[in-house]
Parts: structure tokens; sequence; C-alpha cells
């Protein structure tokens, strides 16, 4: 048979390409294509005899340059191949789509956030518990379906915003809508010792800390009790017991995570103790107060 007329690439898109030839009599169709004149790729056989010939490419890259070739053999058996031809993709223009958005393994400093594109790209984390800025961002380089950022450094009890740019190889960006997480309290580990004070008192130990320090509280009746960590500005920074306490000893610990991602800054905290017993005439509503040094 003879070559070949009319061969063209029509209806490109970001992922496909339909080839379109003419032969001079009845055959088969197929087409070799690939980034190179070495092709690499065949489309399967279609054993349709015709002269006008249509093979959809897919599964393509955008923006990208495709060397292709066309292949028909007769009844006889006569098989006649093109010469190369070429055609490019369009461009990519469609930004990623994000979603299975999870915020997971949330501590009281740190937390991960989770998703998935609908293609390969990056991303980057935008946080802060002020809703209107997010000062802070995390980036993720690699161009992947799925996602996991860690993010660090946040503070105790404490509701942070944030939401997820996604950036696609042609620079295609999409930016998911604004949600948010809770942070935990401070870990804190109670326990109840013998009883037997005749007087409230609070004391701590070691002062100055580092890891972890204790408190030793002694109530001489049952009632009502809170102890909470204040900074120098009095702002609340944990809340270590609060509720009705039997009479006795109590005692608390306070941890921290240390280092140079620990949550808190190194310096002067105030613990406050307040009681009120539940026969108000023998103990009114009290407080004590303790400083507490902390170090990193």
């Amino acid at each position: 048979m003879n070559l070949y007329t009319s061969i063209a690439a029509n209806n490109l898109t970001m992922n496909s390409a339909k080839i379109l030839w003419n032969s001079d009599e009845p055959a088969d169709s197929q087409v070799e294509y690939g980034l190179t004149t070495n092709y690499g790729v065949s489309t399967p056989l279609d054993l349709t005899m015709a002269t006008a010939h249509a093979i959809t490419l897919s599964n393509l890259t955008a923006n990208t340059l495709y060397h292709y070739r066309v292949k028909s053999k007769d009844a006889a058996g006569n098989l006649a191949t093109s010469n190369d031809f070429t055609f490019t993709t369009a461009r990519d223009t469609q930004a990623p789509a994000i979603s299975n958005i999870t915020v997971t393994a949330i501590t009281a400093n740190s937390a991960q956030i989770k998703w998935t594109a609908d293609e390969p790209s990056n991303g980057r984390v935008e946080y802060g518990p002020d809703s209107t800025t997010l000062a802070n961002a995390v980036l993720d380089t690699n161009f992947a379906i799925t996602h996991t950022v860690s993010l660090a450094n946040l503070q105790a009890n404490t509701k942070y915003y944030f939401r997820i740019i996604a950036s696609d190889r042609a620079g295609n960006s999409r930016t998911g809508a604004k949600q948010s997480f809770t942070t935990l309290r401070t870990v804190v580990n109670e326990t109840q010792l013998a009883a037997g004070p005749t007087t409230p008192a609070l004391r701590n130990y070691p002062n100055p800390f580092r890891d972890f320090t204790r408190f030793e509280i002694a109530l001489p009746n049952a009632g009502l009790a809170s102890l909470k960590i204040y900074d120098l500005q009095g702002r609340e920074v944990a809340t270590l017991l609060e509720g009705l306490r039997p009479a006795g000893q109590h005692s608390v610990v306070w941890r921290i995570q240390s280092g140079a991602n620990a949550p808190l800054t190194s310096g002067v905290y105030f613990a406050v103790l307040r009681y009120q017993s539940e026969v108000k005439s023998l103990a009114p509503l009290g407080e004590i107060k303790q400083k507490v040094f902390y170090v990193k």
C-alpha cells in the first residue's frame, strides 16, 4: 500500500491528543509515540479495516513535545509506516485540588497537618493563633499526592488557624479554606498523699527547674482548690489543679518540653493556689502565691 495523507494531531489537551490520517486502501491502525524519535510506546492495534484512521493518545504530560508516527497494514499484509511528526500538549492551567485535610498527633506544643492533592504538587501551610494574619509557615517542597507537615513550638491550650497552599509543577496554585485546631493543655500528673495538714500550704521543687517541677499542696479541709501558673504579665499559662479536693497532702507535677522547642520562655512565673474550705467558717477563701523559675 502507499504512504498516508492528511496526517495530523488534533484535539490537543493537557493529557491527550487525537492522531488522524488517511490511507489509499482499507487497513488497520496503530500509532507509535514518545518523547524522542525512539518513541517507546505503541497504541493497541486497531484491526478495523478503514481508509480514515483516528487513534486517541491518553495519559500524556501537559506542555510537552511528543514525537509520533502512524502505521497501517492492508489485508494482504503490506505494512506502511509514516515519517516522524510532532505535537505539543496544552499547557497545564488547572491548580491542584486539595482534599482529605486532617490534623493529627496534637500535643501541647505540636501537631501534624495531612492532606491529599489530585496531582503531584508541593505545599505550604500557613498558621497562627491570629486568623487574620497566619504569620507562620512550613513548606513541603516534595511534588507528591499525599502530604504531611509538622508544626512545632506551639502554645499549649491554644486555638490555631491554618490554611494549605498547593502548587503544581506548572506554577498553578490553590489556597484552601482556613481551618483550626486546639493544642492540648500542658501534661499534668496528680497524686494524693497522706492527709494531716492544719493550714493550707504550697511549695515546689526543684526550683529553678528545667523539665518539670513538683508542687506539694496541703489542704486542712476538703474544699475547692485551684493551682494555676501565670507569667509576669498576668496571663494564665497552665491550670494544674482545679475542683473539689479532699483534705490532706496533694502532689502535682508540671512537665514542660525542654530545649529549643519548649513552648515557654525562660524566666519567672507565679504559681497561685486558691482554696475554699467546704466549711467556710473554718477556712475562708484564700490565696497563696509561689514564685517559680523556669530555665530552658
